[in-house]
């Protein structure tokens, strides 16, 4: 498990309200019957005085479970590229570490007391400790993961960098794995080529993916959000040329309303183009409107799987409303709200 550290690399006092350790024995496996929790000898907690001996715990056996602590943006620590020009973390330390000491901001101390400078920023400490990319996605296929999503978007596109060498690290082939990426969001600051998915930008965009992962190919390339401002058209014709190109298997949308996934299908269906097979959507136990709304209408299954075939999602019986609230109840309980 990552752990959060001060400006001078050492770590959080217990108690501390960003203290990794304290936070996960309160509120995960405070919550856990003891029985069913994972045995205290299995749970390893990465400090500065204990990188020998997790280490050699990794070598000896397989990790079970790897859970992130608080990553700069939101992220688990392990996806973050480190941004800023101070950092003494090279790309090539965050490929072949195994566990790393990195820093998370560039602020000085005189900030850390009143931590103001923008994102989750205030939240995070201006270090951690943490496994390397190559670790948690071995951890993650040895429990049965063969689907690793990413974004160009993600740490500016380095975290695609990352889990490409990590990929070539642990000697994967390609028929191993299913990788995705998403395009929208940009990486230059030139016109129509941020917040867009024009063809020029779409074209190129895929392009530096592949490069940046150092493959010839992605399983899925999604829409990462749809663009107001570009002919629909534009973009259903764009996305069918990279699938005809081989540059990705299939495509699809994330964080689309039904309607404009509707009019993409119907254009692509329309002109015999690859047509969107997937959305992505927010969805979680607080956030499942985009599938179960609460008149039991579902947004994507009641105006896309009867015209389109779209089969996605949970079932929207009120049972499963039901159930859902008494889930939300418990997850109240459990973090201690009204």
């Amino acid at each position: 498990m990552d752990e959060m550290l001060d400006w001078q690399a050492r770590p959080l006092p217990a108690g501390h309200p960003h203290n990794f350790r304290t936070f996960m024995e309160r509120h995960f496996y405070g919550g856990i019957a003891p029985e069913l929790a994972v045995p205290e000898a299995q749970r390893h907690w990465l400090l500065p005085s204990t990188v020998e001996a997790v280490g050699a715990a990794i070598a000896e056996a397989q990790i079970d479970v790897t859970l992130g602590g608080w990553g700069q943006d939101g992220h688990v620590a392990y996806n973050q590229a480190r941004r800023h020009p101070f950092s003494h973390v090279s790309l090539t330390d965050v490929e072949s570490s195994t566990i790393r000491i990195q820093d998370n901001n560039i602020d000085t101390i005189l900030a850390l007391a009143h931590r103001t400078l923008g994102a989750a920023y205030q939240f995070v400490p201006p270090m951690s400790i943490t496994l390397g990319m190559r670790e948690c996605l071995s951890a993650a296929k040895d429990a049965g993961v063969n689907f690793f999503d990413n974004a160009e978007s993600y740490g500016g596109g380095e975290s695609e960098r990352v889990m490409g060498a990590a990929f070539r690290e642990l000697g994967w082939q390609r028929h191993e794995y299913v990788v995705s990426t998403k395009l929208f969001w940009g990486l230059h600051e030139n016109v129509n080529m941020k917040n867009t998915l024009n063809r020029k930008y779409l074209s190129q965009a895929i392009d530096a993916s592949l490069e940046r992962f150092g493959l010839d190919f992605v399983d899925l390339v999604f829409c990462h959000r749809a663009d107001p401002n570009t002919p629909i058209e534009e973009t259903v014709w764009a996305m069918s040329d990279m699938i005809s190109q081989g540059k990705a298997l299939y495509w699809g949308t994330s964080e689309w309303t039904a309607d404009e996934i509707r009019a993409a299908y119907d254009i692509a269906d329309r002109h015999h183009l690859h047509k969107p097979l997937m959305e992505q959507p927010q969805y979680n136990i607080l956030w499942r409107d985009k599938v179960v709304g609460w008149a039991n209408v579902s947004v994507v299954s009641g105006a896309l799987v009867a015209d389109i075939g779209y089969v996605w999602g949970p079932p929207s019986e009120p049972a499963f409303a039901s159930a859902l609230e008494a889930e939300l109840a418990a997850m109240g309980t459990f973090l201690g709200l009204d």
